[in-house]
């Protein structure tokens, strides 16, 4: 079996190569994106078997427009559940010192800067359903897809 695929989403690209190399360490097959019309092509062309997410991103293209939208991990997040991932692991990186608002299309968040170690086990652990290791790393919401979604 090969190894398991990982989609990771941010508009920095070197955030992107950073995590990228740190999830070598796990024997996971890292691939980015840096929009969130690239990670919905990506995510649709190579099946990724968990994805790790910014929660928010903003385009280059609109990063100096007066009137840009901000594009999510949470639209992401929409978006494959709303196609049948619903048992696909999708892990949010924030900024924020507390919990996004807009958290229940995710599996796990973790607040930004991440120890490489943690990441390496939460990201393993989220491929193996196993979250009880992590407490104290890791809060998580429990899943409810609204039926609009499904």
């Amino acid at each position: 079996m090969g190894k398991k695929r990982i989609l990771i989403v941010d508009n920095d690209v070197d955030t992107v190569e950073l995590y990228s190399n740190i999830v070598l360490d796990i024997d996971l097959d890292p691939y980015g994106a840096h929009d969130l019309h690239g990670a919905i092509e990506s995510y649709e062309r190579d099946s990724p078997h968990i994805i790790l997410t910014d929660f928010r991103y903003l385009p280059e293209t609109q990063k100096d427009h007066p009137s840009y939208n901000v594009e999510t991990g949470r639209m992401l997040a929409m978006r494959v559940r709303g196609n049948c991932g619903l048992h696909l692991p999708i892990m949010c990186l924030t900024g924020r010192e507390r919990e996004p608002e807009d958290v229940e299309f995710f599996n796990a968040y973790l607040i930004k800067p991440v120890i490489d170690d943690y990441m390496c086990l939460i990201l393993t652990n989220a491929l193996t359903g196993e979250y009880d290791n992590i407490r104290g790393v890791l809060i998580r919401k429990r899943m409810q897809i609204p039926s609009s979604v499904i």
